[in-house]
């Protein structure tokens, strides 16, 4: 799903334009959501992040959701001019609850008699539910049960003590924003070279994909774990893929052409290989 990654002057909407994912397991019915770059919706003049907030909180009711990879790359003290196009600790929080708001409202509907004198009613049948602002007692607990995991945040040059990293202490502002709100939410940080999911079933975390995948349970005759940055590329343009996959997989090499040479070789071995689990 598109989400918006800072001011753009040349761009028609305004904004750059960046990717939500959501990854399912097709097996197990269970997904995850990994956010690319992303801004906060309330600086943002194209606001599109409550829109997979929306997506998400039906699959987070069912259970199905339940782990997201959200970006946090400054500090607290950030100043909002300077985020450019990312989030903060406060804004971090201030997404998680726009999530438990779309949660909440989903498991418990606000009761709003329709009629014509009933401006929410009429602003909602013009354009869509008018998002509902709920005071923070009704959203204590509301993301019980879903993990945050922060990823990107950017390398500082100020020294921390006790051998601390900059994702630390941006991990340690999240938590104690995140306490205050009592939304439920568990937090964690991920750094280059972590590991996650089962000890025989992870992925490293390294300087090209800058993803964490958890697709525990899963198992393919025809694929290996370090397969699935490039796999998640494939699934995601399925209808290119599997009908035009000699052209997909020039412009993949065409995009990534700055990569090792290794890179088109396990595309297209990936290709060969979901051809014969996905024929035409």
């Amino acid at each position: 799903m598109p989400v918006s990654h800072g001011p753009c002057t040349h761009s028609r909407d305004g904004s750059y334009e960046s990717s939500a994912w959501f990854v399912r397991n097709d097996r197990s019915l269970r997904e995850f959501l990994f956010f690319g770059d992303v801004e906060p919706d309330s600086l943002s003049i194209n606001a599109r992040t409550r829109h997979v907030w929306k997506a998400a909180a039906p699959k987070i009711a069912q259970g199905t959701l339940s782990t997201i990879f959200l970006e946090c790359s400054w500090r607290s003290t950030r100043a909002a001019k300077e985020l450019y196009g990312h989030l903060s600790p406060p804004y971090v929080i201030e997404e998680l609850r726009s999530l438990a708001m779309e949660v909440v409202n989903l498991r418990k509907p606000p009761k709003v008699r329709p009629n014509k004198f009933n401006f929410l009613s009429l602003f909602s049948s013009a354009f869509g539910p008018a998002p509902l602002v709920l005071p923070s007692e009704d959203l204590v607990g509301a993301l019980k049960g879903v993990k945050l995991v922060i990823i990107h945040c950017k390398t500082s040059t100020e020294s921390f003590p006790d051998g601390q990293t900059i994702e630390d202490i941006i991990l340690s502002e999240v938590q104690a924003l995140a306490v205050k709100e009592r939304l439920g939410v568990s937090i964690s940080v991920v750094k280059q070279g972590d590991k996650l999911g089962e000890p025989t079933r992870y992925i490293h975390l390294d300087s090209f994909t800058q993803c964490a995948i958890v697709m525990q349970n899963y198992e393919h005759p025809l694929f290996s774990m370090a397969d699935f940055p490039f796999l998640i590329i494939f699934r995601s343009l399925r209808s290119l893929m599997y009908h035009n996959s000699h052209v997909f997989i020039y412009v993949s090499a065409v995009c990534f052409s700055y990569l090792p040479h290794f890179v088109h070789h396990r595309c297209s071995r990936i290709a060969n290989n979901l051809s014969k689990t996905h024929p035409r």
